[in-house]
């Protein structure tokens, strides 16, 4: 089954939500969204930002964790990439749809499957919400609903809460943000801005928290002083996607 905690790549798949069905991509209909060029920059932007931040992650991780994260999110990063050199972006939710599988399937343990229900949440918020692929990026509520989805599912998936210092340490704060910047009438890039921000703050406080998840857990007062790298990854990816979107 798909284990709240430790899902299995199989079950979760049969559990995710889908994309399809009754509503007709665009793929399907042959017309490409008049996102798709600015979707890839971003995803690539992201991709990028992981491979690079490879040995800050691995520093980070190897004083609070396992030691692997660097080496996890740079094997996400290269799966973004294959992924989009093999099937261009057409359909915005597909993509993250597919997108979260294939990082799920290229790396191990707890966080493949935490990010890849961001995703998930995320592509299926934007494919209930509309029709119209032409507003789909410039909406600022429809991409701060779906961010909150997706850290909402990771939140339920990791049964972890702010505090726990874990990534949501920086997710939980970007997605309240983004919400209360666009019901205040910012663009989207100017909520995601905003989010960002708020991502960065939430990762640099988790360095005087103490771990209630993980292996950090076992760690008491020497995890002090060092960022979650989880949540540093939050911050990075949200960098690198306002830098693409800019």
């Amino acid at each position: 089954p798909c284990h709240p905690r430790w899902p299995s790549t199989a079950a979760c798949r049969m559990a995710a939500p889908s994309v399809g069905g009754a509503h007709a991509s665009s793929a399907a209909a042959g017309a490409a969204s008049p996102f798709a060029p600015i979707v890839d920059r971003v995803l690539r932007a992201a991709a990028a930002a992981l491979i690079g931040a490879q040995s800050e992650l691995t520093d980070l991780d190897s004083k609070v964790g396992d030691g692997d994260m660097g080496i996890s999110m740079a094997d996400a990063g290269r799966s973004i990439v294959r992924h989009l050199n093999a099937a261009p972006v057409v359909d915005v939710a597909r993509t993250l749809h597919d997108l979260a599988l294939a990082i799920q399937d290229s790396i191990g343990g707890s966080s493949g499957p935490l990010f890849a229900v961001f995703l998930l949440r995320f592509a299926a918020v934007l494919r209930s919400a509309t029709a119209d692929s032409s507003r789909l990026l410039s909406d600022a509520a429809l991409l701060a609903d779906a961010f909150q989805a997706g850290v909402l599912g990771v939140q339920e998936l990791g049964d972890a809460h702010a505090g726990d210092r874990t990534m949501l340490d920086a997710g939980i704060p970007a997605a309240d943000a983004f919400v209360v910047a666009a019901k205040r009438g910012k663009s989207a890039l100017g909520a995601a801005q905003q989010a960002s921000a708020a991502a960065q703050q939430g990762a640099e406080a988790t360095a005087q928290m103490l771990a209630k998840r993980g292996r950090s857990r076992y760690l008491g007062d020497r995890v002090l002083g060092v960022m979650d790298p989880g949540a540093r990854t939050v911050a990075i990816v949200l960098q690198a996607i306002i830098a693409a979107m800019e």
